[in-house]
């Protein structure tokens, strides 16, 4: 059994389909990197904000502790009668 000799326009064909293929998946590669570049931009954010939840869950079981309570007065802008507060930039 012989097989015919493939045409050009089967050629052409192959070609056009591999060129698509090629295409698609520089395309599709730029789409991954710019999901993961996302990705990693919100898991850093998520542990900024666990972070901060946690320090806030410390404060709150902490809530009748004296230092816990001056910490967050502190950070809040309160200051000691007669206390004088200077600030470094």
């Amino acid at each position: 059994m012989r097989f015919k000799r493939a045409g050009i326009i089967t050629w052409i064909i192959i070609a056009a389909l591999f060129i698509y293929g090629v295409a698609t998946m520089v395309v599709l590669r730029s789409k991954i990197d710019e999901a993961q570049s996302i990705r990693d931009s919100l898991a850093n954010e998520v542990a900024n904000m666990t972070a901060k939840n946690d320090e806030m869950r410390y404060a709150l079981e902490h809530s009748d502790d004296d230092a816990v309570l001056e910490d967050i007065a502190r950070g809040d802008g309160y200051v000691y009668n007669e206390e004088e507060v200077y600030k470094t930039e």
